[in-house]
C-alpha cells in the first residue's frame, strides 16, 4: 500500500513540474509584438464564423468594441463577426511582475480559450499596460494580464485578458 501511495505521489509531482524557461520575460518591444500577434490570432479565429448580432452582445462587449474602433484602423464585419485587423495604433506594451507558470484558462478571456491548446504549457504571466493613440491624437492606456511566450517559430505571442476601458493619460 505504501508503494502505491509513493508511486501516485511520484507521478503527481512529475505531472505538476514545469520545465525552466529557455528565455527571459519579454522586453517592451517583444511585449508589443506578442500582444499584437495574440490579437491577430484571435481575429483569425473569429473571421467568417457566424455568431450573435451586435445587438445581442452584452453592454460591456459593445463598450469594448466602441473602444476598439478608436484603436484599430479597420473594423471589418463579415457575417456578424468583428474581425480585428491592423493594430498599428498600439504605441507600446509595458510588462511587470512576470512569473513563469502553467497557462491557466481562468486567466484567459473566454473567447481566446480555444487557442490555449496551440500554446506551450508554460509562459510568463505578466501584468501589462497597453498604450495607444486614439482618434485626434488622444493618448490612452489600459491594464491587462496574460501570458507571453515564444511560439514554435520563436516569435512572441500573447494570450490572456483583452485590454479594455482605456483611460487618457
Amino acid at each position: 500500500m505504501r508503494k502505491l501511495f509513493a508511486l501516485v505521489a511520484l507521478s503527481l509531482s512529475a505531472c505538476s513540474s514545469l520545465p525552466d524557461p529557455a528565455y527571459g520575460p519579454p522586453t517592451e518591444v517583444e511585449a508589443k509584438t506578442g500582444y499584437i500577434a495574440g490579437e491577430l490570432a484571435l481575429a483569425d479565429m473569429f473571421e467568417g464564423r457566424p455568431v450573435a448580432k451586435a445587438s445581442e452582445f452584452p453592454n460591456e462587449a459593445i463598450a469594448t468594441v466602441i473602444d476598439r474602433t478608436t484603436l484599430l484602423k479597420e473594423l471589418q464585419i463579415e457575417g456578424g463577426i468583428l474581425a480585428l485587423r491592423n493594430i498599428d495604433p498600439i504605441d507600446k506594451v509595458t510588462v511587470a511582475n512576470c512569473n513563469w507558470e502553467r497557462i491557466d484558462p481562468g486567466n484567459v478571456d473566454a473567447d481566446a480559450r480555444p487557442l490555449i491548446g496551440e500554446h506551450p504549457p508554460g509562459a510568463y504571466f505578466c501584468k501589462s499596460d497597453v498604450y495607444v493613440t486614439q482618434n485626434y491624437g488622444i493618448k490612452a492606456k489600459a491594464a491587462t494580464t496574460g501570458y507571453f511566450f515564444k511560439n514554435g517559430s520563436g516569435e512572441w505571442t500573447f494570450i490572456g485578458q483583452d485590454a479594455h476601458g482605456f483611460d487618457r493619460y
